[in-house]
């Protein structure tokens, strides 16, 4: 594989940065995407799907969809109204009560929370229509 031209750089620093480059390129070649997994710390087990994470933009962006056509409630909205009735303490998940709105802002927070306080990641696949979004 063929690295991009680097002529914006200084003639002193353009080689030795091709370099590291090229070193990069063959140790990841090496390792493979699972391997590069690996390295993110991504974890495997049964129904994991060798697949790098979406960025927090993504995730937000696809949270942020219409749970349904023509409707206020968007997806994480949706998926926090589902979880707060299953926690009767209300202690994790808050109080999920209101208009689409207030639910679909404090489903935000709650991702938010989820994702900073993340301590490992596995990506699975539900169904061949979810992986397929991948």
């Amino acid at each position: 594989m063929e690295l991009i031209p680097m002529p914006y750089l200084d003639e002193q620093l353009a080689p030795i940065l091709r370099t590291i480059l090229t070193r990069l390129l063959i140790v990841m070649t090496i390792l493979g995407k699972r391997g590069l997994l690996d390295l993110l710390e991504m974890r495997r087990t049964v129904g994991s799907l060798d697949e790098f994470p979406l960025s927090r933009e993504e995730i937000f962006n696809l949270a942020d969809q219409p749970y349904c056509p023509k409707e206020k409630l968007t997806v994480v909205g949706r998926a926090l109204a589902k979880h707060c009735v299953r926690d009767s303490s209300q202690s994790w998940w808050g109080r999920c009560t209101g208009p689409d709105s207030k639910k679909n802002e404090l489903g935000r927070v709650v991702l938010q929370r989820i994702i900073d306080e993340a301590v490992w990641l596995n990506i699975h696949g539900l169904s061949k229509h979810d992986s397929d979004k991948l």
